[in-house]
């Protein structure tokens, strides 16, 4: 069974997601603290498919944890769950890369579409990382995924480094406009039209017409693609 990692402060809310987890057919890791999280995935063998994380906890925040979840071999795409201060917290969670944001309460079709797309965003970030996909390209993407502070001790200042360059390079590759180029983090991170509508104030058709362009000038048949442009300029 897929294993997810939860990282939340309150027991009963904590048990109800793991029930909730047991149902959708995942195995639930289920911790209170930054600090039990940071000690399981100081396990280089640990393998986690998603991570559904508080944006609050006890000692300290929930986005300190994301340099730590996408340190090689086994990267992991987190979930980021709160209530109103989620909200506030939402620019500097997709900035840092943060795959998803699940307002609480949310529905069973909600967390169970929020764990589908973040293990699938694991999934493709374990294959740029897989040096037979990567071949001579491997060591290039290493250095750049390291490029985040890999201890996870603090707010991580320097994890916009990884996704900002990633961002810039299709920016420049494609010389794409403002407000194609805000868009282009989002289409990185794997998230559909509808939620990258959502996190920039967009209808959906606004966001399908930017993409559309961004595309055509980077002459890519479908926004999975946007990684080859960066593969491209790493090996290059």
């Amino acid at each position: 069974m897929t294993r997810v990692l939860l990282v939340i402060e309150a027991q009963p809310e904590r048990r109800m997601i793991a029930r909730l987890c047991t149902r959708l057919e995942f195995t639930p890791v289920e911790v209170a603290t930054l600090a039990a999280a940071r000690q399981l995935l100081r396990d280089p063998t640990r393998d986690f498919a998603a991570a559904v994380v508080d944006v609050q906890l006890a000692d300290g925040h929930g986005l300190a944890l994301v340099g730590q979840l996408r340190l090689p071999p086994l990267p992991c795409a987190m979930v980021l769950v709160g209530g109103d201060e989620l909200e506030s917290a939402a620019q500097l969670a997709l900035s840092l890369g943060v795959h998803r944001l699940l307002r609480k309460p949310f529905t069973t079709e909600g967390f169970e579409s929020a764990i589908a797309s973040a293990k699938q965003r694991s999934a493709e970030l374990r294959r740029w990382l897989d040096p037979a996909t990567m071949g001579e390209r491997h060591d290039s993407w290493l250095k750049v995924l390291m490029t985040t502070d890999p201890s996870g001790e603090d707010q991580p200042s320097s994890a916009p480094g990884f996704l900002d360059r990633m961002a810039r390079m299709v920016v420049a590759q494609g010389q794409l406009t403002p407000a194609e180029a805000r868009l282009v983090p989002d289409l990185l991170l794997g998230r559909d039209y509808n939620s990258v509508a959502a996190v920039h104030g967009l209808a959906a058709e606004t966001v399908r017409s930017h993409v559309k362009a961004i595309l055509g000038k980077l002459n890519l048949a479908s926004a999975k693609q946007l990684w080859q442009v960066c593969v491209a300029e790493l090996d290059g």
